[in-house]
């Protein structure tokens, strides 16, 4: 053997000796433990570390029906909507009560009425004044009884005196926008008027809008002085007492109404019947009696028409309505102008100063009184047209200071 093979067999033998020593077999100087062929083996089977193929999408879910999902929408909408108007109602009256039980408490004194009473600066004034003017609403149908679009004559009592019973109010605007209405609430009102001009020394002026006739003149025939547009609807003064027949009407349809009274007179004015001529004179006589007492109120308050016979005999004698200006020539109106000039006069009669504040004030009313009011019914009214327009409606049987040509139903 040459020393070449010698060097290469003794290095054969070493390396050998070498790798046996490592634990690897001859001839595996590579070897990682894993058998020959499977250097990247991880411990699986051939072919189980590759990728799996994608899944197929799911199915599309089946859509239900547009009419039952329509159907729980509007189902889920009702719900809550009437979840929250339940609240709403609750902590409205809740909110009313505790109102109510806040400005009704206590009578008419001026002290019970401090917190009751709604106060909107409409000219600041100067404050070295000696007082300040007062400017009360009169807007509306005037009647006994509260309702929307309507004058309650107790309220404006209230507040009227009041008003008046406040040291620093030196004079009185009555700020007018009204048709007329029940006799007896004008006549009340008027009544307070006086008493606020006669016992309490105050100026009362009457500034009149869109509107101040018939128990809206009648009020203001109690005032001092009386301020008028020149195209406001005035006059009217008179007195009506409407009815409806209905005969005709229930003989058409197979009515007929029976009626069980004390006496001849207890039904008059049935809208079952034709009026009897007797019935017709006692009725017109009560108007009559009423048109007298409306014609005494306006000689008092106008020099011009010294008795109440030159009332009736006057131009405007007959109910009909007149215009600012017109009203003006008759001498039914002070002055023409618009609320500053009312003010600009309350300041001169009261002496409290050309630059003297001025207020308007309300009667502040619960919210609960309020609820009350929309949600009271409707009461039974005949509605009266003339001309084809539609007129404040009137109740049967009573007898109304009142523009009949009002075209609205419950407002001026």
């Amino acid at each position: 053997m040459s020393t070449d093979e010698g060097n290469i067999g003794g290095q054969s033998a070493a390396a050998d000796s070498a790798d046996s020593q490592n634990g690897r077999p001859a001839g595996m100087e590579n070897w990682n433990g894993r058998p020959a062929g499977m250097e990247s083996w991880n411990g699986r089977p051939e072919g189980i570390g590759r990728a799996l193929p994608p899944l197929p999408p799911p199915p599309p879910p089946r859509a239900s029906g547009w009419f039952a999902r329509g159907f729980l929408l509007v189902l889920g909408m009702g719900v809550a909507s009437l979840l929250l108007l339940t609240v709403g109602v609750a902590l409205i009256v809740a909110l009313g009560v505790l109102g109510a039980g806040m400005s009704e408490s206590g009578g008419l004194e001026p002290e019970s009425h401090g917190q009751s009473l709604s106060r909107t600066v409409l000219y600041a004034g100067d404050s070295r004044g000696k007082g300040e003017v007062a400017v009360v609403d009169v807007c509306g149908v005037i009647g006994g009884q509260e309702g929307r679009g309507q004058v309650s004559a107790r309220r404006f009592c209230e507040l009227l005196k009041a008003v008046a019973a406040r040291k620093e109010v030196k004079a009185i605007v009555l700020d007018m926008d009204t048709p007329g209405g029940e006799v007896t609430a004008a006549d009340e009102m008027r009544r307070m008027v006086v008493r606020c001009r006669q016992e309490l020394k105050m100026p009362v002026v009457t500034r009149m809008g869109s509107m101040g006739a018939s128990g809206g003149y009648y009020i203001a025939s109690g005032t001092d002085w009386i301020v008028a547009n020149r195209m406001t609807f005035t006059g009217s003064i008179g007195v009506i007492m409407s009815s409806v027949n209905c005969q005709g009407l229930g003989e058409k349809l197979g009515l007929r109404g029976v009626v069980i009274k004390s006496g001849a007179m207890k039904d008059a004015m049935s809208p079952l019947r034709e009026m009897t001529e007797g019935e017709r004179a006692y009725m017109q006589g009560l108007v009559d009696e009423t048109f007298m007492e409306f014609a005494k109120v306006v000689a008092e308050g106008r020099e011009r028409y010294a008795t109440a016979d030159d009332v009736r005999r006057a131009e405007f004698g007959d109910g009909r309505v007149l215009s600012g200006a017109e009203a003006f020539r008759l001498g039914l109106v002070d002055e023409l102008g618009s609320l500053d000039e009312a003010i600009a006069k309350a300041r001169e009669l009261s002496g409290c100063g050309e630059s003297a504040p001025v207020v308007r004030y309300r009667l502040r009313g619960s919210l609960y009184r309020r609820l009350l009011e929309a949600c009271s019914p409707a009461e039974r009214r005949v509605e009266v047209r003339l001309g084809g327009l539609p007129a404040a409606t009137l109740e049967p049987g009573r007898m109304y200071f009142i523009m009949p040509e009002a075209a609205s139903t419950g407002q001026p």
